[in-house]
This record gives C-alpha cells, structure tokens and sequence, in this order.
C-alpha cells in the first residue's frame, strides 16, 4: 500500500508540474497587492505571499524546477558513474587505479564544500545547480557498478563472449551493464531523493535557483520571513519537499527489496512439507530426486540437529579460498594434531593440511570436506551430492571412503545425489522425493524413474 500511495504522489507531482503552464498563469504576473499574506482559502487554496502571488501556482511550477533539476542531476551522476565504474571494473590495472583514484580524490572533499565552492565559480544558474549536484554525486555508482563488473566479467557468459569475438563496447554495454543495472536503478531512485534536498538546500541558502523563478527551496527562503504571520507560505513548500523526498525513499526500498529477491508481502514458498522418514542407524541411505524436489532444504534440515556434520556438494565454494585448509579444521578440531588425525582418517596428510584450496585436486578437496564433517563427531553424516563435481575415478574413491568410514565409525550416510544408478550400487534404502515430500513406496512415479534409467542403460554403446 504504501508504494502504491508513493507512485501515485510523486505520478500526480510530476503530472501537475508538467501540465501547469496550460492551465496556470506565469506566477511572476499574479503579483497583487490588495491580496498580500492572504490565509488559505477556496481563491488561494495555499494562501498568498508577501507580494499577493497565489502560492499553490508557485508551489506547482517550484515542482517543475525542483523535479527538473533533480532529475538532470541524478541522471548526469548516473551517466558518468556508470562510464566510470564499467571502464575501471572491466579493464581493471592502470585504468581501474587511475579512476579509483579520481572517485577516492571526490570522496576527500566534504560534498556541500565542493557544492559551494563551485556554485562560487559558476554562479547561481538553474542548470549550474543540476550540473554540479550530478558532478559532486556520481561517486557512490560507480564504485557500485565497479563491484558488480569485478563480478560479472569473470562468468563464463563474458567469457564465451570474448571467445566469439566480442569487442569491449559490446561486452560492456551489451552483457555487463544489464546486468548491473538492478543496483543502479535503486542508487537512482535514492539518489533522486538526495537530488531534491540538496536543491532545496541550495536555493534556501540563496545560491541555487534565483527569483523570479520559483523552486520549493527558494520558496521555503521568501516564507521563513514572514514566518510568524503566514505559516503557510512554508509549510505547503515544505510538506510538497518532505512528501516527495518520502515517496522516493519508500519506492527505493521496494525496489532494492524485490531487485534482492526479499518480495515483501510475497506468500512464503513451502519447499518441504509433511517430510516424515525414517534413517535406520549404521544404513547407508539415499536421497534422491530431480531438480528443485526439496532434497538439499530437507538435509540441512536435518543438518541442524545435534551429532550431525555436513558435506557440502561443492568443496571450491566451502572451502575458504585465502585459508589454508588445516586453519580450517582447526576452527572445528581446537588444534593441529586432531586435524592432522581427521584428514588421516581419509587418506590425506601434512601436505593438504598445508595447502590453499586451489592447490589441491578436486577430490582431495572432498575429502577436505569430509574430514573436516568427521572431526565434529557425528553419529550422522549427511553428504550432499558429494560426487557432482568429480570424474569417474574420484567419484569411485569417495564413495568407496564414505562406506569405509560407515564400516570403521559406525556412522549413519545420508547421501543426496540425482544418479540413481549410484543410489542403487551403494545404498541400503533409497528415498525419492518430488515436490518436497517424500514419495510412498510402491507410487507410479517411481517405476518411472526406474524405468527411465533402464532405458538409457539399454541404449548405451560401447
């Protein structure tokens, strides 16, 4: 409700600046002084000021400047913070240092001081004003569209792009900017409101927009004289300044809220439901289903529970990539020598104890994982598609290592995977699921599965 209220504010400000000069006179020609510091009334529904001009038609066309302004300002710091942040994020070496270093020169100097001092040099201009509010706030969108660039330039859709033959305009304005435009466009929204009071500000102070012309600060500045005698030549400029600067905001954090995924208001997706199962002690159980079924939420589920440790499915991304992977263990063991017992344990030593991440295979780095899952002690070790990312050899040792360890531990294996055939080679009961929940024993979808699998099996050539 409350964006909806917003949107529909700040459509009827800025449809009543656009259409004022079709339906209103030219404030400047409305001066009459039988009509001076007049109180609100059905002629003057924001009263008169100190020159008898009507000041609902000087707060509407005080719009048309303060949303102008605003609005060229923010698109100004949009335009060169984008340029900035896409060349520095995508070229990255000197390039990135010497436009950093521009951006951190901007940052040292305190925003209104540099306002001022070049509102000084240019002089007190309608466009001057727009001009040095974008100048003085483009900084902050371009660190942020240099961070999302620093993201996205290393994804393998930027790189099949440089493979196919794509120039940097292309992949800069084609690839990367779209995807960086989610953020931008809430730095936008909030910058719009900044825009507004910095404004304001500016002609309140006397050195942004000059009279005759209206503007909602230069109209809060003409009131603040006859204050005490006419309140309303202040607080209509002042309610438009603070109800529009309000409804941005309100509109930024919904877009910042819905562009993060967190659609508020959104009904809650129920991804298991109604998960009711039994793990025999010592089994080696599986878990599998298609994409999307509720396997991984149903075992971190259970991953919370006391004497539970976790396996990760994707050991690059669990593991720290700028920590050894023995500081790792530590974090669980409390010390060196029980780390160096629980990589023991599956087959690895002093070397991987010593090790970052990269330098190890991707087995190993499973078997990383696993050590680090044992040194918890748990009764039940839940290992979330463990094999996914191996080839055919490592996938062997490893699933080879968790039935050892069932056998030596006397553990319980949950295993998640999407290949039944391994599910039924080294499983002692098998577990579908579908649309988060488990599907009864005998259900016609898994005879599907089943069935399906025996007929890719029946067409494999050797």
């Amino acid at each position: 409700m409350a964006v909806k209220l917003s949107a529909a504010w700040l459509i009827l400000m800025a449809a009543a600046a656009l259409f004022a000069p079709m339906v209103l006179e030219e404030p400047q020609q409305q001066m009459d002084f039988t009509q001076v510091l007049q109180a609100p009334s059905g002629e003057h529904l924001f009263g008169t000021d100190s020159l008898g001009r009507d000041i609902f038609t000087r707060t509407l066309y005080g719009a048309r400047v303060s949303l102008g302004v605003a609005a060229s300002a923010v698109a100004l710091a949009v335009l060169i913070g984008l340029l900035v942040g896409l060349l520095a994020g995508y070229l990255g070496g000197w390039v990135d240092r010497l436009l950093m270093g521009l951006v951190d020169v901007f940052l040292c100097f305190p925003a209104l001081f540099l306002i001022l001092a070049l509102m000084a040099v240019w002089g007190p201009h309608l466009w001057h004003v727009a001009a040095v509010i974008g100048i003085t706030g483009w900084m902050g969108t371009a660190r942020l569209v240099r961070a999302e660039v620093l993201s996205l330039k290393e994804r393998e859709f930027i790189l099949a792009s440089r493979v196919l033959g794509a120039g940097t305009a292309r992949i800069l304005f084609k690839h990367l900017l779209p995807n960086a435009a989610g953020p931008v466009l809430v730095s936008a929204i909030l910058g719009f409101s900044a825009a507004i009071l910095t404004e304001t500000g500016l002609s309140f102070l006397g050195i942004g927009v000059q009279p005759p012309t209206p503007s909602w600060g230069n109209l809060l500045m003409d009131g603040k004289a006859v204050l005490g005698v006419a309140w309303w030549q202040v607080f209509f400029p002042g309610a438009m300044i603070f109800l529009s600067a309000l409804s941005v905001n309100v509109i930024g954090e919904s877009a910042q809220i819905r562009i993060e995924g967190r659609a508020a208001g959104a009904p809650p997706l129920m991804a298991v439901e109604d998960l009711n199962s039994r793990i025999a002690a010592g089994s080696f159980t599986a878990l599998v289903g298609e994409t999307g079924s509720g396997k991984t939420t149903a075992a971190l589920a259970l991953g919370a529970r006391k004497e539970t440790a976790y396996v990760f499915q994707d050991p690059a991304s669990a593991l720290n990539p700028v920590m050894r992977v023995g500081r790792q263990i530590d974090e669980v063991t409390g010390g060196r020598e029980k780390s160096l017992a629980a990589l023991g344990e599956v087959g690895l030593g002093e070397r991987a104890y010593t090790s970052y991440p990269h330098e190890l295979s991707g087995g190993e780095k499973q078997r990383s994982l696993i050590a680090m899952a044992l040194a918890q002690g748990p009764r039940l070790l839940i290992a979330d598609e463990p094999t996914s990312a191996l080839d055919k050899t490592s996938e062997a040792a490893v699933m080879g290592l968790l039935a050892e360890l069932k056998k030596k531990k006397g553990l319980t294996v949950l295993f998640i995977t999407h290949d039944l055939d391994l599910a039924r080679r080294h499983a002692d009961t098998v577990h579908v699921m579908r649309a988060g929940r488990i599907v009864p024993p005998g259900d016609p979808y898994i005879k599907a599965l089943y069935d399906a699998v025996r007929s890719l099996e029946s067409h494999k050539t050797i």
